[in-house]
């Protein structure tokens, strides 16, 4: 084998590592994430409010025990209704919602609701 072909079997092997760490690995995670803290509770809407960031907006809701969620989609279960979620919840009424994951401040990661009955 010639220099450059080593060379470019050598990149196109660190071409697929770095996809697998930037789009396998974080999906891997958020699917293992939802079946480790998967919820389904009853709160009441204490506050509600859109957040709005730079290549988007987040639907938050704050219960009456001061905890905040993140209203979003489940793209491996094909659930985009977030907006219409967002906007069935009313503050000062209780739902029974679904959800998961965890509250990471470091990382600005809240629970999410993907589903409001």
């Amino acid at each position: 084998m010639k220099k450059n072909e080593i060379l470019d079997f050598i990149l196109k092997y660190i071409y697929v590592f770095i996809l697998i760490i930037i789009v396998i690995i974080p999906a891997i995670i958020n699917i293992v994430l939802y079946y480790i803290t998967h919820f389904e509770k009853t709160i009441t809407i204490k506050d509600k409010y859109t957040r709005y960031r730079r290549y988007g907006s987040n639907y938050n809701i704050v219960d009456e025990n001061n905890t905040i969620y993140q209203v979003g989609n489940v793209w491996f279960k094909m659930n985009f209704d977030r907006a219409e979620d967002y906007n069935k919840l009313e503050k000062g009424k209780k739902y029974k919602v679904k959800g998961y994951g965890i509250r990471l401040p470091m990382l600005d990661t809240y629970k999410k609701i993907y589903y409001v009955f």
